[in-house]
């Protein structure tokens, strides 16, 4: 039948081509590019099973053949997902560089595309993060109808692939996938089926990333406004993020608005602590080394009157992935842009061996706020950056 059908378009395009002028059948030629199809995980063995790990408290992953939960194959993944409020979002990793280490070049890929059916009565949210030897590409949330499959496509942004000092592009290990918390303490259960890329041999173009003298982030380069990211744990009062021109302290002066959705507990009563996070190919673009004790870390935030976020903290993790100056509460001031300020003193202060694992070793900065049920509250940020004292 394929061959028919190969056989048959053979002939249309002949008969479609005779007559025509060179000129006319040269200027409407169209270079469509048909992009390998590479499965990566199709969930049938314990070979396929193998590339997934699962943390904080998920539940289990098992296969499973009934034909209502496959879409291509036998089987497929059963996730079944608890969680715990004392273990953060539940997770399951796919790795990519276990048997075939070409899948962590993703600079040939445009894409990965996944099924997915959520057997639950109500919707839930998955959210993805591509995991690299460094950086990252941001979070891509996706929500899932009940009783369905939902195909969930992945783009690869090609031109913002994290790189290294010489120009290599980082590998990517792997994808996470992050899930909500059951609401009844029962799992419920998701089906994952053909997780595949799509390969491609087209070229493109490097986007040119930089950062501005002692600049961390400012969200006025385009690149920066394309890699915004939340914290990507607490899912249910996950921020929405955005860039915008309100309250703009200068001409063309772009901050980020983040609008926080109220929660369920507050964060005194045990709520989560969601947040946002400077993207981590930006941190490995910016030389902590440079700055002497005296030296400030600083940023301005805005909070609007009403309905402005009233308190934030601010997290550093290291190379180690331990969290120092974490504990410290920054009140904000309603209606005014307000800058803070932190000596590479104080944030050194609170981390053993600071000379390897204090500011010299920034790895990720987050910026929290606690769980709070009243309302939707907004908070704006501008200029990460350090000021030499």
């Amino acid at each position: 039948m394929k061959k028919k059908i190969s056989l048959f378009l053979a002939i249309v395009m002949l008969f479609s081509l005779v007559g025509c002028k060179k000129e006319q059948s040269d200027n409407s030629k169209e270079h469509i590019e048909v992009l390998k199809k590479v499965v990566v995980n199709d969930f049938e063995n314990s070979a396929d099973m193998g590339k997934l790990i699962i943390g904080n408290k998920l539940g289990k992953v098992q296969f499973d053949s009934e034909s209502a939960f496959v879409k291509s194959g036998e089987k497929s993944a059963k996730v079944s997902i608890t969680g715990s409020t004392d273990w953060g979002t539940p997770y399951m990793y796919q790795t990519f560089n276990i048997d075939e280490t070409e899948y962590s070049d993703f600079s040939k890929y445009t894409k990965m595309t996944l099924w997915v059916y959520n057997d639950d009565d109500i919707p839930h949210d998955v959210q993805m993060e591509y995991s690299f030897s460094k950086g990252s590409l941001g979070k891509m949330n996706v929500g899932l109808a009940s009783k369905e499959w939902t195909m969930i496509t992945y783009d690869i942004t090609r031109n913002y692939l994290p790189i290294d000092n010489s120009g290599n592009y980082y590998p990517c290990n792997g994808v996470y996938f992050y899930f909500d918390l059951s609401e009844d303490g029962e799992p419920y259960h998701l089906y994952f089926d053909e997780l595949s890329l799509y390969r491609t041999n087209k070229g493109f173009n490097k986007n040119e990333m930089y950062l501005d003298e002692h600049e961390i982030c400012s969200f006025d380069h385009d690149y920066q406004q394309g890699m915004i990211t939340s914290s990507g744990d607490y899912l249910h009062v996950e921020p929405s993020l955005e860039i915008s021109h309100d309250y703009a302290q200068k001409e063309k002066d772009l901050s980020l608005k983040v609008t926080a959705p109220a929660g369920d507990t507050p964060w005194s009563a045990g709520g989560g602590w969601p947040g946002i996070e400077i993207n981590r190919t930006i941190i490995g673009m910016f030389d902590f080394s440079l700055y002497d004790d005296s030296d400030e870390f600083c940023f301005d935030v805005y909070s609007p009157e009403g309905n402005g976020l009233q308190k934030i903290w601010i997290t550093f993790v290291n190379t180690l992935n331990n969290s120092f100056y974490r504990g410290t509460e920054i009140a904000l001031s309603p209606g005014q842009w307000k800058t803070i300020r932190v000596s590479v003193g104080e944030l050194n202060a609170t981390v053993t061996q600071p000379e390897l694992y204090g500011f010299i070793a920034t790895k990720r900065i987050i910026v929290r706020w606690g769980e709070f049920t009243d309302m939707d509250r907004v908070v704006y940020f501008n200029n990460f950056r350090m000021e030499i004292k």
